[in-house]
């Protein structure tokens, strides 16, 4: 790829992470403006990222579409057809670009990816720190460089007293969801030497003004994953490094690391509406009475939304969202998602390919962050920029090994 198309590559990647999550525009028929343009922006960086055609199969990429095409419909009874192909097409597409990016060459080089990556990396660092300056010390309002109201957390104090930071998202949690697979990636890309250089040091100071428990949780579970190799060879690097870990969340946090960590809403009595018992108790009470009426192999997009409406009423107000992908597939597909859970659980363990390890327990991670894995948003943001990596980075050890 020349430089002027690596020049365009790397400004629409850095374009698509920025509008992840903007919705300051209104379209027609109830469209969200970041879904349409997701669907303009990311099929467009997929075609300019891998040497693929538009229609052009080889037989192990063709079974794996129809496996992702056929596993919404065959657990399908439907009582809400509008839901369903709204999903089902937002689905479609996002796996349909999954299986063709899968063991693809990039047309794109390695510097130029990890170029890119550290740009928007410094970039959102600092846009995370100027906003924080502006509103907690200067006391702007909370507004986005679109005037929108949508960066922040009104009136929210945390444990610290001060606003939780969103950058560029509507939530805290999603700036700590896209920091930390930027932290994953250039690690990867650093071939691993960035693991405690600014790239640490970036992501942490985006998670302590976000504010983001998941954050926090994901870099502590990729720090140790990957430490875990040194256990006989550096024990006492491996033993600081938990110490240091564990001694800064209790000094930063203290009596409020059970608030910050979101135990003390897994209470099943609530009737407030929170995180916590969004993203653990209710998916798995409803998971359990959906296996108990025989749904064995779960309900589809739109169904099992309006199956879980009578079990999260609310000051009256029915709620049928689950902030956490890795129950609502199960939701969705039944037996079908244990299995696969099973598989990938499997490969963890036996595997000896240690990105690809990796990279299933950043998928875990992400799962439990986001209840949005059908989006073209979710997928770029934990597979397609993961796979990207996954293939660069096997290309320079093949190439290295060969020399």
């Amino acid at each position: 790829m020349d430089k002027k198309l690596s020049f365009f590559w790397s400004i629409l990647t850095i374009l698509i992470f920025i509008t992840l999550h903007l919705k300051v525009f209104s379209l027609p028929f109830n469209l969200n403006f970041d879904v349409a343009l997701s669907f303009l922006l990311i099929p467009l960086w997929v075609f300019f990222t891998f040497n693929i055609r538009l229609f052009s199969f080889k037989r192990a990429e063709l079974y794996l579409l129809i496996f992702f095409l056929i596993l919404p419909i065959i657990n399908i009874h439907l009582n809400n057809w509008s839901e369903f192909f709204k999903s089902y097409g937002q689905y479609a597409i996002s796996y349909y670009l999954v299986s063709r990016v899968v063991k693809k060459i990039p047309r794109i080089q390695g510097f130029t990816v990890n170029r890119t990556i550290f740009a928007f990396q410094i970039f959102l660092v600092f846009v995370t720190i100027g906003q924080f300056i502006l509103v907690n010390v200067f006391g702007f309002d909370a507004r986005n460089v679109f005037g929108e109201l949508q960066l922040y957390y009104q009136q929210h104090e945390l444990i610290s007293g001060i606003q939780r930071m969103k950058a560029f998202y509507l939530e805290p949690s999603y700036l700590g969801f896209v920091a930390i697979n930027i932290f994953w990636a250039r690690y990867y890309l650093d071939r691993r030497k960035s693991m405690f250089g600014f790239n640490f040091l970036g992501t942490l100071i985006i998670l302590i003004l976000a504010n983001s428990a998941f954050g926090f949780l994901a870099i502590t579970c990729i720090i140790l994953f990957e430490l875990s190799r040194s256990i006989k060879q550096y024990p006492v690097i491996l033993g600081l490094s938990i110490f240091v870990i564990a001694s800064s969340l209790v000094y930063y946090f203290q009596e409020d690391l059970i608030s910050f960590f979101r135990l003390n809403e897994l209470d099943p009595n609530s009737q407030r509406i929170s995180s916590g018992l969004f993203r653990v108790l209710l998916p798995i009470e409803a998971i359990y009475q959906m296996f108990q009426d025989g749904y064995i192999f779960g309900l589809s997009f739109g169904q099992f939304e309006q199956y879980i409406e009578s079990m999260m009423i609310f000051n009256g107000h029915a709620e049928t969202s689950i902030s956490n992908s890795f129950f609502l597939l199960i939701g969705y597909f039944g037996v079908t998602a244990i299995l696969i859970y099973s598989i990938m659980l499997f490969i963890f363990l036996k595997s000896k390919n240690r990105i690809l390890k990796s990279f299933i327990l950043l998928s875990i991670i992400n799962l439990n962050n986001s209840g949005a894995f059908i989006t073209l948003q979710y997928v770029f943001v934990a597979i397609l920029i993961p796979i990207l990596i996954i293939s660069l980075y096997e290309r320079d050890i093949n190439n290295y090994s060969s020399t």
